[in-house]
């Protein structure tokens, strides 16, 4: 059985939903969250950054004991889909 049934009450399905629309109505939580602890740019300014560390809400199980170090994700005006590691 379902905890609210939006379709009855609102006349709005949470099935089609993206997680932040789900959010809205209840019908999801956050269950994870990453910090980033430090980091290391790159030379140039507008290059990016080499590398930083994250710390994990999962706990010390995963990754470098929760803080697994990650390289060429995040860039300059948004994510890129480099490698990470």
């Amino acid at each position: 059985m379902e905890r609210y049934n939006h379709e009855l009450m609102f006349g709005v399905s949470v099935k089609n939903m993206k997680k932040d629309e789900r959010l809205i109505f209840g019908d999801s939580m956050m269950t994870h969250a990453m910090v980033i602890t430090a980091f290391t740019k790159k030379e140039e300014p507008d290059e990016g950054y080499e590398k930083w560390r994250v710390e994990n809400s999962w706990g010390e199980d995963r990754g470098n004991k929760g803080k697994p170090a990650h390289t060429g994700f995040l860039q300059p005006g948004g994510p890129s889909p480099q490698k990470n590691m």
